[in-house]
């Protein structure tokens, strides 16, 4: 198990910092999706052509719209956020509403996110911001790592675990349980804990809906320690999200789970070719 923090130590030594993101979610209604359709190409294209981008896209949740951005660090999150942010804001004068909007980010920079995103949002009635800070520690923070085979890169999925922390001192053991596992994964090739309060979440890319499917079912004993209450962590829901023919692989698993796991599907507009930033 030494060597195994050691390996583990020396992979995220290699990356610099996490990946900074935000996340704005909208309410459509029943005549906003055509109208908001090629906003939300155009939204796509621009973001192509951010510097340190690493992964964007749409999806969707019945009348749930999720933009998700994520880049190499936090100044090109800003910047590009600051670019897009007359675009979100189209959308919302054509009828959907932004109901959530999510920055993350570490905490040496959180201050600076939190001023420069106050300052863009403040002329728009959007909804408050809520500000996420990423965990740097060299185990229980997050890893980063290539794919063990180069798959399409239309199959990506994505998940974040939502959860409620009563005890953070005696909830640091069991995020160190939780990356551990993911970390065994081959197909787990992102992951990040960000905090906010006594909220937690954990962000994770995976190389296809069989990869997150394999890695929830050895997730299982984790998730149903945490709904026993015999832990101070406690889940609220899990959000999946990604191309529709490799979410629909994790459904069985998702039930059997009995937890609360919401399913996002790639909308209309969705990007097609990703960015190769991953490594």
């Amino acid at each position: 198990m030494k060597a195994f923090h050691r390996s583990l130590t020396q992979l995220r030594n290699n990356v610099p910092i996490p990946l900074s993101s935000f996340h704005p979610s909208f309410k459509l209604n029943k005549s906003t999706p055509a109208d908001v359709a090629p906003l939300m190409k155009d939204v796509l294209d621009r973001a192509a052509l951010q510097s340190g981008i690493n992964d964007y896209g749409w999806t969707r949740s019945g009348q749930k719209l999720i933009w998700r951005a994520a880049y190499d660090d936090s100044e090109s999150m800003l910047a590009a956020f600051e670019a897009l942010k007359p675009k979100l804001n189209e959308i919302v004068q054509a009828g959907a509403e932004m109901d959530r909007i999510e920055f993350v980010g570490p905490g040496s920079s959180l201050s600076e996110i939190r001023d420069k995103s106050d300052e863009l949002l403040r002329k728009y009635e959007y909804t408050k911001p809520e500000y996420y800070e990423t965990q740097n520690e060299n185990q229980t923070g997050y890893f980063r790592k290539s794919p063990v085979s180069k798959g399409s890169q239309n199959a990506t999925c994505f998940l974040i675990s939502r959860y409620t922390i009563h005890d953070w001192e005696k909830t640091l053991p069991v995020m160190q349980q939780v990356i551990d596992r993911a970390f065994m994964e081959p197909g787990c090739i992102y992951f990040g804990w960000a905090k906010s309060g006594n909220k937690l979440n954990s962000r994770e890319i995976f190389a296809d809906g069989n990869a997150m499917r394999e890695y929830l079912e050895h997730m299982a004993p984790f998730i149903e320690q945490f709904k026993s209450g015999h832990v101070p962590i406690a889940p609220d829901k899990i959000e999946v999200h990604g191309p529709e023919q490799e979410i629909r692989q994790i459904e069985g698993t998702a039930f059997a789970l009995n937890t609360r796991f919401e399913l996002y599907f790639e909308a209309e507009g969705f990007a097609k070719d990703k960015v190769e930033k991953v490594a």
